[in-house]
């Protein structure tokens, strides 16, 4: 679980600096996390990465059904 906190501390700082192009990868970055957390059953911190994941490329394909399921 620690490991994954600090993944989501170095995504979050990684975003500040990242150019629109570094944003889509981030959105990537983002999901894997969240499907991690996912697998742990940490679906309200998988349901926040997956909606920085979405902002970030809302056009990946099935994010918003990751999305869904984490918030149920």
């Amino acid at each position: 679980q620690n490991n994954f906190v600090e993944a989501e501390k170095s995504l979050y700082k990684a975003l500040q600096i990242a150019s629109a192009n570094e944003k889509t990868r981030l959105a990537q970055d983002f999901e894997i996390v969240a499907d991690g957390l996912m697998k742990t059953g940490n679906k309200p911190d998988a349901a926040r990465l997956y909606k920085q994941a979405v902002s970030l490329d809302g056009k990946r394909m099935g994010l918003s059904d990751k999305l869904a399921k984490a918030q149920n």
